[in-house]
């Protein structure tokens, strides 16, 4: 059977698909991958010349059953099942197969800027997986954290749809969410908050009732500041660099995370942003060096003013902290150079400039 992982290879993520000695790849559906001509889908990015191994780039994605951790309002979660229902329902008219589908949340991606859903196809020929549309989609909304400010009484209507119906029909799930979508168009914003159109919620509480076990969820509500950048760093970050090869890939300096292990998304790593480029920082692990060596975990190139070694960043619990490493020019926080050898802890907004170079803390 194939195996399917994701990797980190420098500051890319990429998801690897590795055959199996019996199976062969579909050279037609590779094509239209490789091509871009199915939208819906991740396009193939690399193939082995033995067609052993194929290779997806989702930088810059963050799964789905990541995404639907961050408050999710009612537009996007219409969305997200919309693009599935019509991704399931247009397959065939792409002389593509349902069943190739990956149909997992953890391996849905959604870019959190564009809210853009890809999904992964495999293009195996006589590929003998097994899809359960019905059971994936009720799962999702016990899967997310629902927006507290609106009425979230369509969780409600969603879930009953599948309880109700005799026989499920994606036709008839997709002119259910139009019809929430067009009355939601017309719809003032409510002043408060209830669940399910009866309960009230609490100000940093929302909370799902799964009702035929009677079994309460309750997920604590993050802040919206920063969570969509925060989430890109927790994926990737959850693929650490440590020159590994395994579960057979060839491709030395790579470290593959397995299925199994794939929603793992905590410590929450820092994101930061080189000012003069805009260049995005990849904090990826606990202690994280920032200098003008090539052996920094990220090099500040052009610029001699900072030192080999300049800051070593710390995450503990979530929290970040910075200490210079006895750099020539110094380390300053807002403008207050800090002591050499010292944990000073950083906070969202903070210019960090090392000597003359600033980097913004998102």
């Amino acid at each position: 059977m194939s195996s399917i992982s994701i990797v980190k290879k420098r500051h890319n993520v990429y998801i690897h698909l590795k055959l199996a000695k019996n199976e062969t790849l579909n050279l037609r559906e590779c094509d239209l991958l490789e091509k871009r001509q199915v939208e819906e889908f991740l396009p193939i990015t690399y193939a082995k010349k033995d067609k052993s191994i194929v290779r997806y780039d989702i930088s810059g994605m963050v799964s789905l059953s990541q995404f639907l951790r961050i408050v999710v309002n009612k537009s996007n979660f219409i969305h997200i099942v919309l693009t599935i229902i019509n991704t399931l329902k247009n397959t065939s008219s792409r002389t593509l197969y349902n069943k190739n589908i990956l149909l997992n949340s953890d391996y849905i991606f959604v870019n959190p800027t564009t809210k853009q859903i890809r999904m992964v196809y495999i293009p195996i020929a006589n590929y003998n997986a097994e899809i359960n549309a019905k059971a994936f989609l009720y799962e999702l909304p016990f899967k997310a954290v629902f927006n507290q400010t609106e009425d979230c009484s369509y969780v409600k209507e969603y879930i009953n749809y599948f309880k109700n119906s005799m026989n499920f029909s994606l036709f008839e799930l997709e002119k259910m969410l139009e019809d929430m979508e067009e009355s939601e168009k017309n719809k003032p914003l409510p002043h408060s908050s209830k669940f399910l159109g009866k309960e009230e919620i609490p100000l940093n509480r929302t909370v799902i009732q799964r009702e035929q076990n009677g079994d309460n969820r309750f997920f604590d509500v993050e802040p919206q500041k920063k969570v969509m950048e925060q989430a890109v760093e927790s994926y990737c970050s959850t693929v650490e660099e440590t020159g590994t090869t395994v579960l057979g890939l060839e491709e030395c300096g790579t470290t593959v995370l397995s299925q199994n292990t794939s929603g793992n998304i905590s410590p929450t790593y820092p994101v930061l942003t080189r000012i003069k480029t805009k260049e995005n920082i990849y904090v990826d692990k606990e202690e994280f060096t920032i200098g003008k060596s090539k052996s920094a975990d990220y090099t500040i190139d052009n610029n001699t003013a900072v030192s080999r070694l300049h800051i070593t960043l710390y995450t503990r619990n979530n929290d970040y902290y910075v200490k210079d490493n006895n750099s020539t020019n110094g380390t300053f926080i807002d403008g207050t150079q800090i002591e050499p050898e010292t944990e000073v802890q950083l906070k969202s907004g903070q210019i960090l400039k090392l000597a003359d170079e600033e980097i913004s803390i998102q």
